[in-house]
């Protein structure tokens, strides 16, 4: 961005303040330029924001009041909160919380307690958590959310390259010739990552999806190969197995568009792979 076009955009943020000041709430809202995202959202980021000024958002702590034990059915008005809760100040329900947790563990012992990090936490607040639990609580029962959905891929980069955490930022994809996606769905889970792929895509990188659901991402696809589920996980071995001989080559070219075609290459012992992952 040029100096005037940074000058305009300074001056509409600006504008965008005054307004937001005089009507009390959020009208608009802009991208940081981060390296990761450099100014792009998701829908949630650039349009979710009417929550702020929502009537029904919570602004205080809440304690609930005697006489309303949970239950299974347990149902409160979101409009009317105070029916069952009552405002309380920080320190009261601080408190009251850390009392909660020190008598359970105190009383019941430290395996009678666990926590569960979060991925929406950085770095730092991780550490934190686990040392909470750790020391505070006593006790090793200690887990993250990343731990189920991404000890796979974290045991694969330990062993491909020695590290557990990624090699290089989404946006490289821009950079590639071929991207191959398989088993994920980026324009629902990580859609400002999916913005990069769509870019590449029509920039001449040549993306090839495969999923069992037809996702949205496969429209920006240079071949969509669509599998039963579950077939993602006996798909990948067989690349390594796979040749095309010199005679077949203009054959196979002929045929790419049909899933079955696609996964009847000949093994390296000179048997065909079933079409049992068709759909």
């Amino acid at each position: 961005m040029n100096l005037t076009g940074k000058l305009l955009a300074r001056r509409r943020r600006h504008e965008l303040v005054e307004r937001c000041g005089e009507r009390g709430r959020i009208v608009h809202v802009e991208g940081k330029d981060g390296i990761a995202n450099h100014e792009r959202l998701c829908v949630k980021g650039r349009f979710g924001f009417d929550y702020v000024s929502h009537p029904q958002r919570l602004t205080k702590p809440l304690i609930r009041k005697p006489g309303f034990p949970k239950s299974a059915d347990f149902i409160v008005d979101p409009a009317n909160p105070l029916s069952v809760f009552r405002e309380a100040t920080w320190d009261e329900a601080l408190a009251l919380a850390g009392g909660t947790l020190r008598r359970i563990r105190d009383t019941r012992g430290p395996s009678a307690l666990a926590g569960f990090g979060s991925a929406k936490g950085s770095n730092e607040e991780a550490y934190l958590f686990q040392k909470l639990v750790r020391t505070g609580f006593g006790t090793n029962n200690v887990d993250h959310c990343t731990r189920l959905c991404h000890a796979s891929s974290v045991a694969a980069l330990l062993e491909g390259i020695g590290s557990g955490a990624v090699s290089n930022p989404v946006m490289d994809v821009t950079k590639a010739e071929v991207v191959i996606l398989i088993g994920a769905n980026p324009i629902v889970n990580h859609p400002v990552a999916a913005t990069w792929m769509k870019n590449a895509a029509k920039n001449g990188t040549k993306l090839i999806v495969m999923d069992p659901r037809r996702s949205e991402l496969a429209r920006y696809a240079h071949r969509f190969l669509q599998f039963k589920p579950d077939g993602d996980v006996p798909l990948p071995p067989y690349w390594g197995g796979f040749r095309v001989e010199p005679d077949e080559v203009e054959f196979w070219q002929g045929r790419q568009n049909r899933m079955h075609d696609r996964l009847r290459y000949r093994r390296e012992d000179g048997s065909w792979i079933t079409e049992r992952l068709a759909p």
